[in-house]
């Protein structure tokens, strides 16, 4: 927290999750029901979501079925999906897929034999980086000034409160499609504590 004055004070509250993406262990584990279908941690044929940026292992255990990353849902090896993909079409061993920000929004994955093993990957974009307040000054009696970095293209919403269990109230946002810009509370006077926060949508 940093003070001005004793009076004004700053915090920065990250809203939102940082994901960490480590491990030996695999994000999927494979395996099937006989013929008709894939069972990856232990459901069949899932729906799995992934994210652009992010790499992920399959541990494929399914001799006798090739699990394979596709643009559509066919037997054989047409239509494979081999950007970012190492491994593809492996009944045994690791399959690992690092997820290209070209990768389009939908893949499948299938057995090459047997149509009736497939699943649908959903592929979404990172969540936007949370923003920074940083340089806070008071350039006038009753005013508080800080710079805030944010993700282009993104609102950035400055809220503030006397309380920190309760009562933010929206005070600004940014001038879009800006990610860096400096933010001029100009009623920051007679409270005792101020405190602010940047949400980013």
């Amino acid at each position: 927290m940093i003070s001005i004055n004793k009076a004004i004070h700053f915090f920065l509250l990250l809203l939102g999750g940082i994901g960490i993406h480590c491990g030996m262990a695999a994000d999927y584990n494979v395996g099937n029901n006989f013929s008709s279908d894939y069972v990856i941690n232990d459901v069949n044929d899932p729906t799995l979501t992934l994210v652009r940026g992010r790499t992920y292992t399959f541990a494929i255990n399914t001799p006798n079925h090739p699990f394979y990353i596709k643009t559509n849902a066919v037997t054989g090896s047409s239509a494979s999906y081999n950007n970012g993909v190492t491994g593809n079409g492996i009944g045994s061993g690791t399959l690992t897929f690092a997820v290209p920000a070209s990768a389009p929004n939908s893949l499948v994955y299938i057995c090459s034999l047997h149509s009736a093993m497939q699943g649908t990957l959903i592929i979404t974009n990172p969540p936007p980086a949370p923003a920074v307040i940083s340089k806070p000054r008071q350039p006038a009696p009753g005013q508080v000034s800080f710079d805030v970095t944010g993700t282009v293209g993104r609102t950035h919403v400055i809220e503030a409160t006397t309380n920190v269990a309760s009562g933010w109230v929206a005070i600004g946002t940014n001038p879009p499609p800006n990610a860096s810009f400096t933010f001029t509370d100009v009623n920051a006077t007679g409270v005792p504590a101020r405190y602010y926060r940047v949400l980013t949508r």
